[in-house]
């Protein structure tokens, strides 16, 4: 138990959060990652079913391999690892990308553990981010930790992982409640 919470504490560390800080000459301010990337606003929840489709199409998966299994999501990451071999995972493939891989992986999370998803407009009065609410009322930041491991372009990783985040959020997440 005290090496899971330690693990889990080398990965937040390890990770950038969903506000990156920039510096001008006005001071430092943040920004969210998903500032003009998530196109279907607070209607976000409406659409994981079309992005579902959307990413196996992108992956050149079959979509039955979309089961919303946590397996599924090894799946995935084997793919993203193929295609990070290959030189495809680009800065234009994370874009098109990012949003089909959190609205998946939150669908697996709520069909495994429960929940809905919680649309939260970020202080920039514009970003809607796509948290999940469980049923102790909490908020699971897993689109987060999934676009850190999905887009680790600024880490020391050299392919995506979206497993070891998604795991890193559901252990501990799930223990606190």
């Amino acid at each position: 138990m005290k090496y899971r919470f330690l693990y889990t504490l080398a990965l937040v560390l390890l990770f950038s959060c969903a506000k990156q800080k920039e510096m001008h000459e006005y001071g430092t301010y943040s920004h969210n990652v998903l500032k003009g990337k998530n196109i279907y606003g607070e209607n976000f929840p409406k659409h994981t079913k079309e992005l579902r489709r959307q990413l196996a199409e992108n992956l050149n998966m079959d979509i039955d391999i979309f089961d919303y299994s946590e397996n599924s999501l090894y799946a995935i990451d084997n793919r993203l690892i193929t295609l990070a071999e290959e030189n495809k995972v680009t800065d234009k493939f994370i874009e098109k990308n990012v949003l089909a891989v959190i609205a998946y992986s939150g669908d697996v999370y709520i069909k495994k553990h429960g929940g809905k998803w919680n649309m939260i407009l970020d202080e920039d009065g514009e970003t809607w981010q796509p948290y999940i609410k469980t049923s102790f009322w909490k908020n699971s930041d897993l689109w987060i930790w999934i676009y850190s491991g999905f887009d680790n372009r600024n880490s020391d990783y050299i392919y995506p992982n979206i497993t070891s985040c998604y795991f890193a959020v559901t252990d501990n997440f799930l223990k606190s409640d």
